[in-house]
């Protein structure tokens, strides 16, 4: 009666060693799939990791929100400068065809805008200027800081 109050060593059941074989069958497969493609497995694993440790969907985030914010003024200094050596007609036709392309839901607000800029081309033409030499500074900040961390540098 004795061995009834005696604690039983744990014993594994059959899905942990299920799981453990599968482990293990999953491992080698892993191994023996790295050697066959010479590393490139375990180079596409390490990278996703450095990516993961180097923050790199925050720093891909923070690069496309600058790269955004700077378009518009970019349009607008194009524009204006552009108004200079054509047409309006034609300045208006390349603008929207730009937006078009690359930003085809903001064609109502481009165009007004596009009218607005070319109606008063000289006074926004260095507005914006102004504002895609301050938008760009922070594009180009954030590939400084997206390429620092990626490389583990401090500030200068």
């Amino acid at each position: 009666m004795a061995g009834r109050h005696e604690e039983a060593a744990p014993r594994r059941g059959w899905l942990p060693r299920q799981l453990d074989r599968l482990g293990n069958r999953l491992n080698g497969l892993y191994l023996r799939t790295n050697r066959q493609l010479h590393g490139y497995p375990a180079l596409v694993y390490r990278v996703a990791l450095a990516f993961g440790d180097h923050e790199g969907t925050f720093m891909a985030a923070a690069l496309a929100y600058y790269a955004l914010l700077s378009f518009f003024p970019l349009l607008l200094f194009l524009i204006a400068a552009g108004s200079t050596f054509l047409t309006a007609q034609e300045a208006k036709r390349i603008a929207l065809d730009v937006v078009a392309r690359y930003l085809p839901g903001a064609m109502e607000l481009a165009s007004g805008t596009v009218e607005q800029v070319l109606a008063e081309r000289s006074a926004l033409g260095l507005v914006a200027l102004l504002g895609l030499l301050w938008s760009s500074s922070g594009v180009f900040g954030a590939i400084f800081r997206a390429v620092n961390r990626a490389w583990g540098e401090g500030r200068p």
